[in-house]
């Protein structure tokens, strides 16, 4: 473990948090407010190759009031927009500011307009996907569950840590974060249970030792 890069032990936890799975046509695309926008180019992309009749964006601005000055599911709204989704298709939710009030707000929106949702494609940044989903398992208040599918924009990470404002540093500070709330929410309720396979705890548990701890609860 110790010969290990940084590089090397973030790769192991961005291949876990990376819980995407093959798509199929779906009742409802559903955006989940984050500060990488280029979820509304996978979001549009999706909707454009004929896979859901419509699509649902949700966010006010949680922790990304930084860099935003209007709220995360508008700016993902305006996104898609100018990639030719019509806007008649696009249901907008603002209130939103975390990962489980964007599934049990966007669930109140559903049944107010009598949406069909037995399906639902999820689309959120790459190492968010595993969170969100344990999340709307455990927070969705319809039982039975939806088929849920989970998709994310085509970037490795590599690619995804070359851009300058996701950082080497702040993507794995993050990711560190948010492989622990994947570990603490059960608790509280928040997300369902996950297995976390030793490579990827020994892993998280050694970026720790080496200072990757800004994003910690």
């Amino acid at each position: 473990m110790l010969q290990q890069s940084d590089r090397d032990l973030a790769k192991i936890v961005w291949d876990y948090m990376r819980y995407e799975q093959p798509i199929e046509k779906t009742d409802l695309i559903f955006v989940l407010g984050s500060d990488d926008v280029r979820i509304a180019d996978r979001a549009a992309e999706i909707y454009q190759a004929g896979y859901a009749p419509a699509i649902l964006v949700s966010g006010d601005s949680g922790s990304t009031g930084k860099f935003f000055d209007r709220s995360e599911a508008e700016m993902l709204e305006q996104r898609m927009i100018k990639l030719g989704i019509p806007p008649s298709v696009i249901i907008k939710e603002e209130h939103a500011t975390n990962t489980g009030e964007n599934i049990i707000f966007g669930y109140k929106m559903i049944v107010e307009l009598g949406l069909r949702a037995s399906s639902i494609l999820l689309v959120q940044k790459p190492f968010m996907l595993r969170r969100t989903y344990a999340t709307f398992m455990q927070q969705w208040p319809a039982d039975p569950k939806p088929r849920i599918m989970t998709t994310t924009i085509k970037a490795s990470f590599d690619e995804y840590t070359s851009d300058a404002r996701y950082d080497f540093s702040h993507t794995v500070n993050t990711m560190v974060g948010d492989l622990q709330r994947v570990m603490l929410y059960p608790k509280k309720g928040f997300q369902i249970t996950q297995d976390i396979p030793p490579d990827v705890l020994d892993a998280y548990n050694e970026l720790i030792r080496r200072g990757y701890t800004k994003h910690l609860l």
